[in-house]
């Protein structure tokens, strides 16, 4: 190598004047044997540390004004400084002042941060900088890590300045090959009963891992100052296409990373926009990017409990505390049918909340608590509440992971098949949850539970103790369970290349054909010397067919089963007892048009022919999201449902 001088003590090039290093700090900076090459028959220099305040510049053609000590470059322009890496046509880089512009098509890459514009300006001394038209994607798992990386010199000879920058990716032109689900974020208005496990599955039940993994973004100009990024006409959505189905859209936005899984955004006039013509605006200027925060985009919900509410009622979340091992939120609702039915509008029983908490005690211990009260009037707060705490831990033991729970409830409603509504005065007790544990290579799965409580309930015996139709006894349970599933025919799916896979479902929708079988043991004992054992199987048919790909009537998911208890002994309780001993159940979930399915769930009493509950449903699903709407007549029960999807995807998203 011939060590060519320095221009001066903060710039040094090769001969060719392609690749150069100067420093920000005034040190003098050796040449670099990975950016200019050794001559044949000449030693290379020992390998030494670049000092953190430089940085490393390629390009075509590059110009240094001794006397201004101004560095202009053009031509493919490559940029290195603090584990950054820039791009652009040109760049101008003034020594005094320690400031840079970069223009044409500029990309700036540090991490698996991806931000691009037209225009970049960029302090060094301050770590601040602009964009114009710019856009770019956010990776929330590596955000924290990326945007705090240490600065640390870096040794000469290593080539990694050499190797083809990460950047050169997002500039290729190449479109998205394939977008991953990881999970959503989901928030139910109303009930969050989930629809029975048998039923062909709706998007929207899945909560998955509660987070949003990529991002993408466009503003007219950005500014960062550290931590904190300022947006004017700021867009921001989930979705790799354009243009995009769902966006948040601010006439100015700033963004601060708070943490690992949390992001802080506070906007002027923000608004959820849909489908590119639906805006729903939000009440919240200020709100945070976390685990399950699709609470944070409705202003208000509707949701329908005719057995509590008195029919259909509107409700809006609030959080009260908010950290990375404390959510306390509270929902105040208005009761619309109470009022207009009994001509209640002052009455303090048109109006009630619910409220939860829930905290993280250590990584292996939770806590949990729901209080409702359903009308404010003192006079009936009593029959107006409703309360649960529970504290569980998870601990292994030998088949695995299991659960411990122990709980306190007052005024709990249990649905029991045929009987109905029954009501739960007061519980209090321990429950052991296995996981469901694999028996060899048979794909049998074994699960087993086992507690005990005290129990204040309803009961239609005499002579045991009753008063007020209920009665106080302890009452021990086991109960055993054996699975196992047999896939019969799985088909081909759609391209995974293809976008038109992905236009109502974030995933690829493969046709399959299912069958499922079971054992159960239960037994419950009780202090009255009285029990209740059965043993019983189920069978079941599930799968589905279509792509859900074409306009209309492109999928159709089913199931139908069959289930038979035989039962030795009777509960004293009316909320455990089990009447309904040979059972059908059935579905169907129909694609209608577009993103638009329907479907219903049912569940039928053989020996009487009734119907013993029925699910209806109405679902739009796209790739990014999905709404789902619901009404079980039998539970009086309804709800609207919201679901994000957390989507990732290997290549560019598309431009806006």
């Amino acid at each position: 190598m011939v060590d060519l001088p320095p221009v001066s003590n903060t710039y040094a090039c090769d001969k060719l004047n392609r690749w150069c290093q100067f420093s920000l700090a005034g040190q003098r900076i050796a040449q670099d044997p990975a950016v200019a090459p050794p001559i044949e028959g000449q030693p290379a220099p020992p390998k030494q540390k670049i000092p953190s305040g430089t940085v490393e510049l390629r390009a075509e053609q590059q110009t240094y004004n001794e006397k201004s000590q101004t560095i202009t470059a053009s031509g493919n322009v490559i940029m290195r400084y603090r584990e950054s890496l820039l791009k652009a046509d040109q760049l101008e880089v003034d020594l005094q002042s320690r400031k840079a512009v970069a223009t044409g098509k500029v990309s700036l890459q540090r991490g698996s941060q991806i931000l691009k514009g037209d225009r970049f300006e960029y302090d060094f001394g301050n770590d601040r900088g602009l964009i114009t038209d710019a856009s770019g994607e956010v990776y929330r798992p590596s955000l924290d890590r990326d945007l705090n990386i240490p600065t640390r010199p870096r040794v000469q000879g290593t080539g990694e300045f050499a190797d083809p920058p990460l950047n050169e990716r997002i500039l290729s032109g190449q479109p998205v090959r394939q977008i991953i689900r990881r999970g959503s974020s989901s928030v139910s208005i109303g009930s969050d009963r989930p629809i029975d496990p048998q039923a062909p599955t709706p998007s929207t039940q899945s909560n998955g891992s509660g987070t949003i993994t990529r991002l993408r973004y466009r503003a007219e100009k950005l500014e960062f100052d550290g931590k904190v990024i300022t947006g004017s006409n700021v867009r921001l959505t989930n979705d790799p296409f354009s243009p995009p189905e769902l966006e948040v859209r601010a006439d100015q936005a700033s963004f601060r990373n708070v943490g690992p899984d949390l992001d802080e955004v506070t906007a002027v006039n923000p608004r959820v926009t849909i489908e590119q013509g639906f805006n729903v605006p939000l009440v919240r200027g200020q709100f945070n990017i976390s685990k399950n925060d699709a609470q944070d985009l409705n202003p208000f919900g509707i949701g329908y409990d005719g057995e509590d509410r008195g029919g259909v009622f509107l409700e809006r979340t609030v959080d009260l505390a908010k950290n990375d091992s404390l959510r306390w939120t509270i929902s105040p609702q208005y009761y619309i049918q109470r009022v207009i039915a009994k001509d209640q509008l002052l009455s303090l029983n048109s109006i009630g909340f619910k409220t939860s908490v829930a905290a993280t005690l250590d990584q292996d211990t939770s806590l949990r608590g729901d209080l409702a009260i359903t009308g404010l009037d003192p006079a009936s707060i009593g029959n107006n509440l409703r309360s649960k705490i529970s504290l569980n831990r998870d601990f292994y033991l030998l088949s695995g992971k299991h659960s411990l729970s122990l709980d306190s409830v007052y005024r709990e409603r249990v649905f029991n098949g045929s009987l109905g509504f029954q009501d739960v005065q007061s519980s209090i007790g321990a429950t052991l949850t296995s996981p469901k544990i694999e028996i060899g290579n048979t794909g049998i799965t074994l699960d087993y539970q086992a507690g005990f409580r005290l129990l204040n309930a309803t009961t239609d015996r005499v002579g045991i103790g009753a008063s007020d139709g209920r009665v106080t006894l302890g009452r021990y349970e086991m109960i055993g369970n054996l699975n196992r599933s047999f896939r019969l025919w799985e088909g081909a799916g759609p391209p995974v290349d293809d976008r038109s896979t992905y236009n109502y479902s974030p995933v690829p929708v493969v046709p399959y054909l299912q069958l499922n079988t079971g054992l159960g043991l239960r037994t419950n004992g009780y202090s009255n010397g009285e029990n209740q054992s059965l043993y019983g199987f189920n069978v079941s048919l599930q799968g589905q067919v279509g792509h859900f790909v074409a306009p209309a009537f492109d999928y159709t998911g089913f199931n139908i089963g069959y289930s038979q208890n035989f039962i030795g002994g009777s509960s004293p309780f009316l909320f455990d007892r089990v009447l309904d001993n040979r059972v059908i159940t059935a579905g169907i979930n129909q694609q209608l048009f577009g993103p638009v399915r329907v479907g219903l769930q049912t569940s039928i009493n053989v020996d009487n022919g009734r119907a013993i509950s029925t699910d209806y449903y109405v679902e739009y699903s796209r790739r990014t999201f999905s709404i789902l709407v619901r009404y079980n007549p039998a539970l009086q029960l309804g709800s609207i449902g919201f679901k994000l999807n957390d989507l990732d995807w290997n290549g560019p998203a598309d431009p806006f």
